[in-house]
């Protein structure tokens, strides 16, 4: 559902009707998952912020939201709207070191950390992958022309961020849904967050609940 000019900027008038556009397609797409690769800082708590509201409807309709924690930490409060409500599933990043063992995870300097300002509301929910992230690139988008030195050949692109973590996590809910197509937002979020290894520092406004197994949440 594209929000979004080629500056990746939007508005708030704009991103709300494209998640109103995701529960009025609900059924006809089959849409059970967005995610949110993105964020502001608001300052207004989650009961009146218009954007924390639109994700909980969004929520409360049967889709489940994933959202990026932010890239402003490391410091406390420092969590973007809407990733600071309490009801969507909150991704920061960590540096998974470029190994497949957990072990060796360290967090990265830039993922934003809990308590949610102002409402203190304990987040991120998990942390996964977000450093050095090398995924399909889009060949004359405005942001493989603008960092050539990203391209890695001429299919792929490294980027770093907690919006990627985000998407990895909506992939591993996608396949959690895939063998467990009848579950809840609430109860798939329960699978991730029981699911996890442990973070790298074991503090829940930093690393959550812990770093995402995706595998052992598919099961």
């Amino acid at each position: 559902i594209k929000v979004a000019g080629a500056d990746g900027l939007t508005d708030l008038a704009t991103l709300i009707a494209g998640l109103q556009w995701a529960v009025d397609h609900q059924s006809q797409y089959g849409i059970k998952i967005l995610n949110l690769s993105l964020g502001f800082k608001s300052g207004l708590s989650t009961v009146i912020n218009p954007l924390d509201q639109a994700v909980e409807a969004v929520w409360n309709a049967g889709i489940a939201v994933v959202v990026s924690a932010g890239n402003t930490g490391p410091f406390n409060g420092s969590i973007l709207s809407p990733g600071d409500d309490p009801l969507v599933i909150t991704v920061g990043a960590l540096d998974d070191m470029a190994t497949p063992r957990t072990g060796d995870d360290e967090m990265t300097d830039f993922s934003a950390v809990g308590p949610t300002s102002p409402d203190g509301w304990v987040k991120p929910d998990l942390v996964t992958s977000g450093r050095s992230v090398v995924s399909l690139a889009a060949p004359g988008s405005t942001i493989y022309t603008g960092y050539p030195s990203a391209r890695i050949g001429s299919a792929n692109f490294v980027g770093s961020g907690t919006s990627f973590g985000a998407a990895i996590t909506s992939g591993a809910a996608a396949l959690v849904l895939a063998d467990n197509p009848g579950l809840t937002p609430d109860q798939l979020k329960a699978r991730l967050l029981g699911t996890t290894d442990p973070g790298p520092v074991g503090n829940p406004f930093v690393d959550g609940h812990g770093a995402l197994d995706a595998g052992a949440a598919a099961v």
